[in-house]
């Protein structure tokens, strides 16, 4: 570093040197023998410096002599400086020196338990099976409406003052619809039973009421077979003829009543009237002659839609009306070849099922 400054002090004297008017020869002798006059104080210079310069005296002091102050109570914070003992006479002052910050021991045991060799370890529990699924519930059939029980019939006379009442109560008890009813009474009783009184109705809704009254009577009240025309043996006026014969006489069927009902469809409904008149029963009867056709015609409607008991589609009434007419092999077409009556009873049916509400 020395060495650099000298040079660098020559250089710039020869800088300056430049401007002057020397001889090239002059100038250059200066200069090599200022340089060399400069490197030998440089070097004297040196050698002083380092003859002078002395290690600090070490005392040597005895284990008994050295005294050390004990730590502090309060543990020193990190990177804290510490110094030594106060001085002693005839004690130099030491170097400061480093103590690192000691972490604190745990006030308590560790929570966890040191593992004891030879001691196995504990096994994790085992995962319990999960749940079968519950089954899910089938749902249940949706239950049938509780059928609504009648009071058993076991007058001579029958409910209902006036034809609606009675036909209305019928459509309750044997689930067939008061239209069909009357589309029936319509086509078949024509235009009796019409307008009657509620003591007219009375009458004729009383069992046995054909030998209380004359021939007219039981002529109106349909009270004769359709066919021969001729009143029944247990009747008033029985023998005497209410109509001319229609249709084959060979085999009388002896229908009667507002629905015509024959004496065999009077048979095969019993098992089931008898659930509502317990005692005797006749088709000659308003009440129990409807009752019976209710019966045969929900029977005959059998695999035919039937919505309710109020409203049947006309495919279910024109079927029930054909087989009412003509039997379950006949058809809807007749043809009366006494009076030349034609026509589609089928058709005339569903036509007045219409006219009714």
């Amino acid at each position: 570093m020395v060495t650099a400054f000298l040079i660098s002090g020559l250089l710039m004297n020869y800088s300056v040197g430049e401007t002057e008017t020397l001889a090239p020869s002059i100038q250059v002798q200066s200069i090599v023998g200022d340089f060399s006059q400069s490197l030998s104080n440089s070097g004297s210079s040196i050698l002083s410096s380092l003859q002078s310069f002395r290690l600090p005296n070490l005392i040597s002091i005895s284990p008994q002599e050295l005294k050390v102050s004990p730590l502090p109570a309060q543990e020193p914070t990190p990177l804290e400086w510490a110094t030594a003992p106060p001085e002693e006479p005839g004690v130099p002052t030491s170097t400061p020196a480093y103590f690192p910050t000691k972490s604190p021991l745990p006030s308590s045991r560790p929570s966890i338990r040191p593992t004891v060799i030879g001691q196995r370890p504990t096994q994790p529990p085992l995962p319990t099976s999960s749940p079968k699924p519950t089954k899910t519930p089938k749902p249940t059939k949706i239950p049938k409406p509780t059928a609504i029980v009648y009071p058993l019939i076991t007058s001579n006379v029958r409910p209902g003052s006036s034809l609606e009442e009675i036909m209305r109560d019928v459509e309750k008890r044997a689930c067939v619809p008061y239209k069909f009813l009357m589309a029936i009474r319509t086509r078949e009783g024509e235009n009796k039973f019409n307008n009657m009184s509620a003591s007219t109705t009375k009458m004729y809704n009383t069992l046995n009421w054909w030998n209380t009254t004359n021939l007219t009577t039981v002529c109106d009240g349909l009270a004769y077979s359709a066919q021969t025309g001729l009143v029944p043996s247990d009747s008033t006026g029985a023998g005497q003829r209410c109509e001319m014969a229609i249709g084959d006489q060979t085999y009388d069927q002896k229908i009667m009543g507002i629905m015509q009902i024959s004496e065999e469809e009077q048979s095969k409904a019993l098992k089931y009237t008898v659930k509502t008149i317990p005692g005797k029963i006749d088709r000659r009867v308003l009440f129990d002659n409807i009752l019976i056709f209710g019966i045969i015609s929900k029977n005959r409607a059998g695999k035919f839609p039937q919505p309710s008991c109020t409203n049947w589609p006309q495919e279910t009434v024109m079927e029930v009306a054909r087989i009412h007419a003509s039997g379950s092999t006949g058809s809807c077409e007749y043809y009366y070849s006494q009076n030349g009556a034609s026509g589609n009873y089928c058709k005339e049916i569903w036509d007045l099922y219409k006219s009714f509400k």
